[in-house]
């Protein structure tokens, strides 16, 4: 329960960059991190094995900690930056995933890697771009025709399916929206009931799961879109609330944060099996709860807005809280545990 290291994700470092949406490698080795305002997107190493060494002195120089944040240009962890679009809020890539990497058996590790980011390029006119997760270069930009836009916002979350498909939408519309990672071909469903998407996730089935943000006309309840079936359906008792993240452990249980509406403020347990709500929980101090993840040992982590994190035993519900300076807006895969869902263990 301790805050290990820190990092400037854009060489402007005043906090202008507003980083946001980030999404953690298959094999936690590295995350990447969007800048929302910059119009850019990082990677950095975990590892210092992974890191480089590229002033050649022979050490690695990183953060060790949030007291030794080192400035942008000195970090050797922070491996690449590229830039997709303009600076503008609006238009700043949001949606961010690792896709799925190939596994070569004899080398007994993942390879051919790509990272999946969306943004604008125009009022009206979005992309999703892959980028080779080792050097940062856009590979290939795919057009979204017809984007739904809610105040010009780019395509909001993004997540991979069992097949190695990437979804995305955008925020506080009904769509849900595939792009095939072989063809490139663009599909799109829009939900018959008043969605308005906010968290994005998929379970180990296939199905895509949906946090929707009351208001703006949306019934404010947990959904999810089946590809199978094409099929959309709202979670009963659900409606009516702020619902921010959602994520899906491998037991079937989809956890959803709240942030208002008839819940209050904490955390939604559906059984995704019998698609019916298993329990609410409440933390001591809960205020804007967004980002919700699992780690490798299954734990539940609930990243508040204002300034910490929870960590919840799924089994025991036992809850230890970690303070964690500034706010931090991020409700995307920011664990890893979207990716290892999907995939065999």
């Amino acid at each position: 329960m301790l805050e290990v290291a820190r990092y400037y994700t854009d060489p402007v470092q005043s906090g202008a960059a507003s980083p946001s949406r980030t999404s953690v490698s298959l094999d936690g080795r590295f995350v990447v991190v969007s800048n929302r305002d910059t119009g850019s997107i990082t990677k950095i190493a975990a590892n210092e094995s992974d890191c480089v060494d590229k002033n050649n002195d022979a050490t690695i120089q990183t953060s060790k900690d949030k007291g030794q944040l080192l400035p942008y240009a000195q970090e050797e962890c922070i491996l690449w930056t590229t830039k997709l679009t303009m600076n503008n809020h609006q238009w700043g890539p949001r949606a961010t995933t690792f896709g799925l990497p190939e596994w070569n058996v004899e080398e007994c590790a993942y390879e051919n890697e790509k990272v999946w980011v969306g943004y604008m390029i125009s009022p009206t006119a979005a992309q999703m771009a892959r980028l080779s997760s080792y050097t940062g270069e856009i590979e290939v930009k795919v057009d979204i025709p017809n984007f739904p836009l809610y105040g010009s916002y780019s395509p909001y979350g993004a997540a991979v399916d069992p097949e190695g498909n990437i979804w995305t939408s955008a925020v506080t519309h009904r769509a849900a929206i595939k792009i095939d990672v072989k063809t490139l071909e663009v599909k799109r469903w829009d939900s018959p009931d008043a969605d308005a998407h906010y968290g994005i996730t998929i379970d180990a089935g296939g199905r895509v799961w949906f946090a929707n943000y009351g208001g703006h006309g949306g019934h404010g309840g947990v959904s999810f879109f089946d590809p199978k079936t094409e099929l959309w359906k709202v979670i009963p008792g659900t409606t009516g609330n702020l619902w921010r993240s959602v994520a899906a452990d491998d037991k079937g249980r989809i956890w959803v944060s709240n942030n208002g509406g008839p819940f209050g403020c904490g955390l939604l347990e559906i059984d995704g099996d019998t698609e019916t709500i298993t329990n609410f929980h409440t933390f001591a101090q809960c205020g804007t709860p967004v980002g919700v993840g699992l780690d490798g040992k299954g734990m539940i982590w609930m990243i508040d807005y204002n300034g910490w994190t929870w960590q919840m035993d799924p089994v025991t519900f036992e809850k230890k809280q970690l303070p964690v300076a500034n706010v931090h807006y991020t409700y995307s895969d920011f664990t890893g545990s979207g990716l290892s869902g999907i995939v065999p263990q």
